[in-house]
């Protein structure tokens, strides 16, 4: 888990993809979105063995 000042945002294109925040589960499909601030504790993974795409934005930049 990280965590760090901002706000992300995350679409799906295509597959699923799990988005942990605190101590909640979100399972994101295609076309879902989601957005959360960065101070809160989060993680995200691929949970199948495909590729899954998505547009994410981090604001601000922290990489």
């Amino acid at each position: 888990m990280v965590q760090h000042p901002g706000e992300e945002f995350y679409y799906v294109l295509e597959g699923e993809v799990l988005i942990y925040i605190n101590e909640k589960k979100y399972l994101l499909k295609k076309g879902d979105a989601i957005h959360f601030p960065s101070t809160i504790p989060h993680k995200w993974e691929n949970s199948l063995d495909r590729e899954t795409r998505l547009i994410s934005s981090v604001n601000p930049a922290v990489f």
